[in-house]
């Protein structure tokens, strides 16, 4: 999502003026995990000017160089863990265990991605001269990326634009503290780019509140709030696709479909959907025979690495549930669009809204979220359209599954948000105000 949110922003921005030069790294460092299913790299960024660096070897790919190669001896056999599972896996006194915590985090500050900090700040000054660069505007997380802009910014004088997808260490989720040695630190480092930044863009007004309320000593406008959105352009051309392809896209069985999209992770768990789902089909209310749920994305396990298919079938859901694995993303929006609920995780989280909530908003199509009371629980009510529900609240989903089938099984559209709220999500429109901002420190 960070990718598709940068690359939108980038094809949008010369609208108003600017022309993007994206820096990045080249193709041979993305991760498996951040290729689609033809191993496809993330989307294009919609600019001739890509500036691609190589990326220094951070301490823990030595690690794993070293291990692979057998120069390290005495470790577990589980040699195809990532290096810090290996790591953490190796040794178990209590006393390695504090020091080999504290290395861990002291080599994760801000990110495991340091090594490209240096090959950015070279090839950024290198490009800043070659093409007349005006502005800097880096976007995290990842948080490296800020101290490459805060670096460039530092050593050009150029104005540069923080733009924090996700909290930093103001707001982070508690249940995913780090240590008091990297906390202090990180808080550091968040600090200087607050402090250096002419601007600080959230993507949240709950966020960009938090940010005011941390550093009062800074004046209240350098904080704003950008909405995320949807690319309204990619969803034009999905239109006329859909109108030249209706037989291809229609032929699958009639079934009330449910459809997540993304990864499982940071305590996202659809076993709440599971129970409740398996509670109506006992009650007779629901058929299983009329159940279809569609997970897109890494969605292998939940909780501490627990098989999501032992969840399936011990609500005895097995035959329903269909894992399709990463997916390219025009055919996951056309997924979505044919979906009779999709389903939104975000249990933890207050003051974010995940990023593909945009796109769920333009499919139209109805949502139940399962979150706590905060930003998304604050959009979707402004919007309409679906059902806001405590995960621990077992009775609210099945109310809202049961009327989200019912109306599924009489023929009705159901709910649906607001189609002018959500227009304005639309990136053509969210990426006038960065380019607003960009202007105003470049005047």
């Amino acid at each position: 999502m960070g990718a598709i949110t940068c690359g939108q922003i980038a094809r949008y921005l010369p609208m108003y003026g600017w022309h993007p030069v994206v820096l990045t790294i080249k193709e041979e460092y993305f991760e498996e995990g951040h290729l689609n299913r033809e191993g496809d790299a993330t989307p294009h960024a919609h600019t001739d000017t890509i500036v691609r660096t190589s990326m220094l070897p951070h301490p823990l790919d030595i690690y794993r160089w070293f291990k692979s190669n057998s120069l390290v001896k005495n470790v577990s056999s589980a040699d195809k863990q990532p290096a810090k599972e290996a790591i953490v896996n190796t040794h178990t006194s209590n006393g390695w265990s504090r020091f080999r915590d504290l290395i861990l985090a002291v080599l994760s500050i801000p990110d495991i991605y340091t090594g490209w900090l240096i090959p950015a700040v070279i090839n950024g000054l290198r490009t800043i001269r070659q093409t007349n660069t005006w502005a800097i505007f880096s976007s995290a997380p990842y948080f490296t990326p800020h101290l490459v802009g805060y670096t460039i910014s530092q050593l050009t004088g150029l104005p540069w634009m923080a733009h924090f997808r996700d909290p930093w260490i103001t707001g982070r989720v508690p249940e995913y503290a780090i240590d008091g040695f990297s906390f202090r630190v990180n808080r550091k480092l968040e600090r200087m780019t607050v402090e250096r930044a002419n601007a600080v863009v959230c993507v949240t007004e709950e966020h960009a509140a938090l940010m005011r309320s941390a550093y009062p000593q800074m004046p209240a406008s350098k904080f704003t709030a950008v909405m995320n959105g949807f690319d309204g352009a990619e969803w034009e051309e999905l239109a006329e696709a859909f109108a030249r392809n209706t037989q291809i896209y229609d032929d699958r069985p009639r079934k009330f479909r449910i459809a997540y999209a993304g990864t499982i992770y940071l305590g996202r768990d659809p076993t709440p959907l599971f129970c409740a789902l398996r509670a109506l089909i006992d009650a007779g209310e629901m058929r299983k025979e009329d159940l279809a749920i569609e997970l897109m994305g890494r969605c292998e396990t939940v909780g501490r690495n627990q098989s999501i298919s032992s969840f399936i079938s011990e609500a005895g859901l097995d035959g329903c549930v269909q894992r399709v694995g990463t997916l390219d993303h025009s055919e996951t929006l056309r997924r979505l669009s044919q979906s009779d609920l999709l389903l939104l995780l975000a249990e933890i989280w207050t003051i974010q809204i995940p990023g593909k909530t945009y796109e769920y908003l333009k499919t139209g199509r109805p949502i139940l979220a399962l979150t706590h009371e905060g930003a998304l629980a604050n959009l979707l009510r402004q919007t309409g359209g679906g059902w806001v529900v405590d995960p621990q609240d077992q009775a609210g989903i099945i109310s809202a599954l049961r009327e989200c089938y019912q109306s599924w099984k009489q023929g009705l559209p159901g709910r649906a948000p607001d189609p002018v709220i959500v227009e304005s999500f639309d990136r053509r429109r969210t990426t006038r105000r960065i380019a607003e901002l960009l202007d105003s420190f470049t005047k």
